[in-house]
């Protein structure tokens, strides 16, 4: 539910750390790289699993919940690894950070970052190149969760890994 601030749009919350108004129109990056052409011709990512390597992701996003993958081989909240890969309850991902199955936090990059893969618009107009795909999200803070995470994708069946999280500070890798 929206909120009037008395201004020409409504305040939306739409995550921890992510303020404002879904966008008006589809974004130029959307544009540019010629989606909405795709669309059109049924090219949306539909079937393909994505994984994504961040800050996390709130998946209750309006624009990603639909498209959170459920790992079919847990049991959500039995407090069992009921799948045998080492992770408790990795019903949509894995939090290496705090090693738990909640890989969000309120830091929005990682959920801007997939809104950019695969938000469909639920809050607004489509703002990511492939609305139909499906997200697998890993939440790390150090060099060795990133290679556990990409790990742990791998072992999951993802078609493609993408991360924004990088080093390129002289203090890393850790």
């Amino acid at each position: 539910p929206a909120d009037s601030d008395g201004m020409s749009f409504d305040v939306i919350d739409i995550g921890p750390g992510v303020d404002g108004p879904p966008p008006t129109e589809v974004t130029p990056n959307v544009t540019t790289q010629q989606a909405p052409e795709l669309w059109a011709r049924g090219v949306d990512g539909a079937g393909v699993l994505v994984g994504s390597i961040d800050s996390g992701t709130w998946r209750t996003h309006p624009d990603l919940a639909d498209h959170i993958w459920t790992n079919p081989g847990e049991v959500a909240g039995n407090g069992q690894d009921d799948d045998g890969n080492g992770y408790i309850d990795d019903t949509w991902g894995w939090d290496f950070e705090n090693d738990d199955n909640q890989p969000q936090s309120t830091d929005p990059h990682g959920t801007q970052a997939a809104g950019l893969l695969l938000g469909d618009g639920t809050e607004g107009l489509a703002t990511g190149m492939a609305p139909g795909a499906s997200l697998v999200t890993c939440q790390v803070g150090t060099e060795a969760e990133y290679w556990l995470a990409q790990q742990y994708l791998l072992d999951v069946g993802v078609d493609v890994i993408t991360s924004s999280y990088s080093y390129k500070w002289p203090d890393q890798p850790d």
